[in-house]
């Protein structure tokens, strides 16, 4: 290869390794090398595209996003990789360690400036605690020696107690429901 030939490669695919791959297919000693690092490279370039678009296309592909412009979708989808972005910059990663259920989808920090942005983070959370939060028990309870009920007056509950007797009496005093003669109690035991 030359020098000349180099840097336009270079200077047009900087970014792409299988271009790179492509022209070294060019030497007789390097095809079956380049030829399967052609192949891996485009199965894991693949693999990268499909996870990317399909993490994309669950906000994209919605039914909200069915009905956006193509404008509001861009402006949608560059909002999209810069909370991407802001958690790089945060130093996040996922979670790898699947054994714990309850650890799954932690994000975790891997160096010391990530440590101390987590712990600013952490300590404005706690700075938002509500006043409820703070409250000692003793204020929880202390309306536990107040009676729930106010009981109602001895009044009220004489006047309910005469009503519900009169109620009773009247039960007593009515006449056989299924239409039978009543018979007194002196007329029961004479001959």
């Amino acid at each position: 290869m030359s020098k000349g030939k180099q840097i336009t490669l270079n200077s047009t695919d900087n970014t792409n390794p299988i271009r790179v791959w492509q022209a070294l297919c060019g030497s007789a000693h390097l095809v079956k090398l380049a030829t399967v690092v052609i192949t891996i490279l485009e199965i894991v370039a693949n693999q990268a595209g499909c996870e990317c678009t399909f993490s994309r296309t669950k906000i994209e592909e919605s039914d909200h996003g069915n009905r956006l412009s193509l404008d509001k979708m861009e402006t949608g989808t560059k909002v999209y990789l810069r909370f991407g972005s802001e958690h790089d910059d945060y130093d996040l990663l996922n979670d790898q360690n699947d054994e714990d259920p309850s650890e799954r989808g932690c994000a975790l920090v891997s160096t010391p400036v990530g440590w101390r942005k987590s712990g600013l983070v952490m300590q404005r959370l706690q700075n938002r605690v509500p006043a409820w939060t703070l409250m000692t028990l003793r204020v929880w309870f202390s309306e536990a020696d107040k009676p729930l009920k106010r009981k109602p007056s001895r009044q009220v509950m004489e006047e309910e107690e005469i009503l519900m007797q009169q109620l009773a009496d009247d039960a007593e005093d009515a006449g056989p429901d299924d239409g039978g003669i009543e018979i007194g109690s002196e007329d029961k035991y004479s001959e």
